[in-house]
C-alpha cells in the first residue's frame, strides 16, 4: 500500500473508533496534526512485523518492498533505526531508496548501502567527502565510518588511498585501522611502517610503539626504526634535556635485550648528549662479541668506549671498576651481579688502568690530566691476580714514568732475584712506550761507576758489601757516616739522601 494511504486510514480508524463524529474539514485537521505521530506508529507494526517475516519466510510478502518501505520510512523519521536497519542483514534496494535518501540528507545510509552492493569505493567516497566538507549530514564526519570499514578491508590499495585524509584530520582515529587484528591476514609491518612514515610522524612512531611495547614483537627492523625516531626527536634543538619521555623509552628499548641494529643506531647517536644511551648502545655490542668463544679482540674497542664514558664523561671511576666485575653493569643494572670469568675481568681491569691514565681528547680538551691516583688504587687492588708484564704493558705510551713511579717500584721491590728486575726492564724496552724509553736512556746517561775500588768520601774507607748512599753530588758516603754527619749538621745543611744501595 502506499505509505499515505495507510498512515491516512490509521488516523481516521483512531479518530473515528475513539472521538464524536467529525465533519470532512475537521477531519483532514486531525490527519496533518497526527501525521507524524501515526508514522511512528506505523514504523513500530512493521518493525515488530518484519523479524517473524524473514524467520518464517512467509510467502505472500515480498521482503525487499518491506525493507524498501522502513528505510523510506526511518529516512524521515529516525536516522538511528535506519542505520540499525542497513547494517543488519536487510533487503533494501538502493534504487528503491536513494532519493528519499537523498532529500533526507542520509548520505552514511546511502554509502552503507553501496557496502552492501559491493561498491566499496563509491561508499568511501561519500565518507571521504563527509570529512573533506563537499558532503554534509548533521553529526557525521565520515571518519569513524572509514575507520571502522578499513578495519576490517583487506585490499591495501583501498587502505593506503583512503586512509590518508583521515590520517590528516583525526591521527590518533586513523591509527587503530593499522593496528586492528580483526583482518584474517595482517599486512607486511615493515610495509605498514613505511607507508605511516610518510604521512605523519606521530603515527609512525605510535605504530611502532604499539608493535614493540605492547604486541612485543620481536621483528629487529621495527624495534630499531623506533630507535632511531627517538634519537631523530632528540636531535632537536634542546629535547635532549627537555623529552624525558623519548629517553625514558628509548632507554627502556635499549635495555631489552632483544635485537636491535647497534651499528644504526652508533651513527644516528653520535654527537648527542646521550650518556647513558651511549653505554647501552656499547654494552650491546659487547655482550654480543663475549658471547663468542673465545671473544674476538675487537669486543674490548667497545670496552674502551664504555669505560672511557664512566671515566672521563660521568666521572664515575667507582662504576668503572664495577664494570670489569661484573656483567650486568655493561647494560648499566648493577645488581643482581653476573661475575665475569677470570681472565675476561682481568683483561677489562688492565683496559680500565691504560684507561684511568689516557684522557680523552674531549677530556683532554676540557683540562683533564691524568688520574694516576685512582690508576694506583686499581693496581693495589688487582695486584696479586694481574702480571707486572702486563701492568707495564697497560702503560699507555704518553705517560711520564715519573707519574707512575712509586707503581714500578713496587713491581721491583716485589721481584727480589735479579732475573725478575731485568724482565721488567726488558719489557719496558720491548713496549713501544717511547717517552719511558727515553727517560730510562736519560737516566742511564746520569750515573756513578761503583766498583771494588770504591771508597766513602769522608772516611776513605773502601764500601765493600756495606749500605751506602750517593749525596746529590754523586759522592759515595757509608750509610752509618751519613746518618752520623745528618745529626751533626741537623739543620738546612744537612746533606739531602738519595738513593739506598749496596
Amino acid at each position: 500500500k502506499d505509505e499515505r494511504i495507510l498512515v491516512d486510514r490509521l488516523i481516521f480508524h483512531h479518530l473515528r473508533s475513539t472521538s464524536p463524529p467529525l465533519y470532512a474539514e475537521e477531519e483532514e485537521v486531525w490527519v496533518e496534526q497526527y501525521r507524524e505521530e501515526f508514522k511512528e506508529t506505523l514504523s513500530s507494526i512493521f518493525q515488530f512485523a518484519r523479524p517473524s517475516v524473514v524467520r518464517n519466510l512467509v510467502r505472500h510478502v515480498k521482503i525487499s518492498r518491506l525493507d524498501n518501505y522502513l528505510v523510506n520510512l526511518f529516512a524521515s523519521t529516525d536516522p538511528t533505526k535506519l542505520v540499525n536497519l542497513l547494517q543488519s542483514e536487510h533487503f533494501a534496494q538502493l534504487s528503491e531508496c536513494k532519493q528519499a535518501l537523498l532529500t533526507c540528507g542520509r548520505h552514511h545510509a546511502i554509502a552503507l548501502m553501496h557496502v552492501r552492493e559491493g561498491e566499496e569505493r563509491k561508499a568511501l567516497e561519500i565518507w571521504k567527502g563527509m570529512g573533506e566538507g563537499s558532503v554534509r549530514e548533521a553529526g557525521r564526519d565520515g571518519v569513524s565510518e572509514t575507520v571502522e570499514y578499513l578495519k576490517r578491508c583487506h585490499d591495501w590499495s583501498q587502505i593506503a588511498e583512503f586512509s590518508k585524509w583521515v590520517i590528516q584530520l583525526r591521527p590518533k582515529a586513523a591509527l587503530h585501522i593499522f593496528l586492528c587484528t580483526d583482518r584474517k591476514e595482517s599486512f607486511n609491518k615493515a610495509l605498514v611502517a613505511d607507508f605511516l612514515q610518510e604521512q605523519h610522524m606521530q603515527v609512525y612512531i605510535d605504530f611502532l610503539e604499539h608493535e614493540v611495547f605492547e604486541a612485543n614483537s620481536e621483528i629487529c627492523d621495527l624495534r630499531t626504526r623506533l630507535a632511531r625516531s627517538y634519537l631523530d626527536n632528540l636531535k632537536v634543538e634542546d629535547s635532549c634535556i627537555n623529552d624525558h619521555d623519548s629517553r625514558r623509552r628509548l632507554v627502556q628499548l635499549l635495555r631489552d635485550g632483544r635485537e636491535l641494529d647497534e651499528d644504526s643506531l652508533l651513527q644516528h647517536i653520535q654527537n648527542l648528549p646521550l650518556l647513558e644511551e651511549q653505554l647501552l648502545l656499547y654494552g650491546r655490542v659487547a655482550l654480543k662479541l663475549a658471547a663468542a668463544a673465545p671473544p674476538p679482540p675487537e669486543s674490548f674497542t667497545w670496552h674502551r668506549k664504555s669505560l672511557e664514558v664512566l671515566v672521563w664523561s660521568l666521572r664515575d671511576a667507582k662504576a668503572a671498576e664495577a664494570y670489569c666485575t661484573n656483567k650486568n653493569m655493561w647494560m648499566l643494572n648493577p645488581s643482581p651481579q653476573e661475575e665475569i670469568p677470570a681472565s675476561y675481568s682481568n683483561k677489562l681491569v688492565l683496559l680500565l688502568f691504560n684507561v684511568l691514565l689516557s684522557p680523552t681528547t674531549s677530556a683532554q680538551a676540557a683540562g683533564a690530566v691524568p688520574q694516576v691516583e685512582e690508576a694506583k688504587k686499581i693496581w693495589r687492588r688487582y695486584r696479586s691476580i694481574l702480571q707486572e708484564e702486563d701492568v707495564l704493558r697497560a702503560l699507555p705510551e704518553r705517560l711520564t714514568l715519573m707519574d707512575m713511579l712509586d707503581v714500578v717500584g713496587d713491581m721491583m721491590r716485589r721481584s727480589w732475584h735479579e732475573k725478575c728486575h731485568l724482565q721488567i726492564e726488558r719489557s719496558l724496552w720491548k713496549l713501544r712506550h717511547l717517552q719511558v724509553k727515553n727517560e730510562l736512556v736519560d737516566a742511564k746517561s746520569d750515573f756513578v761507576l761503583v766498583d771494588e775500588t770504591s771508597a766513602c768520601a769522608h772516611t776513605g774507607a773502601k764500601l765493600g758489601a756495606q749500605a751506602f748512599l750517593v749525596l746529590p753530588d754523586r759522592s759515595l758516603v757509608l750509610y752509618h757516616v751519613a746518618e752520623k754527619l745528618k745529626k751533626e749538621a741537623a739543620g738546612p745543611s744537612a746533606p739531602s739522601l738519595q738513593w739506598l744501595h749496596t
